[in-house]
């Protein structure tokens, strides 16, 4: 099993990807916030309704790494494939 250390770098890199992601994208016309990829979290998979931007807020600050499943919702939020 991975020691904080590493799951905290972990995090860590997977919420500046979320952030550059994110950031490069557009979103009714302006810059895709993260209220924003939350409503598209939500549209791609419906238990994302009860989130808000704090879920995204701590991901992209490294405080909490998200479920596979939010990774994949945030993937098609995006129009990633995989």
């Amino acid at each position: 099993m991975a020691n904080s250390g590493e799951r905290d770098a972990r995090a860590a890199l997977v919420g500046r990807l979320i952030r550059s992601y994110r950031g490069d994208r557009v979103h009714k016309g302006s810059r895709l916030t993260q209220e924003g990829l939350v409503e598209l979290m939500a549209d791609a998979d419906a238990r994302y309704a009860g989130f808000d931007r704090a879920n995204v807020s701590n991901w992209e600050n490294g405080r909490a790494m998200p479920a596979r499943e939010a990774l994949v919702a945030i993937g098609r939020a995006l129009n990633m494939s995989g």
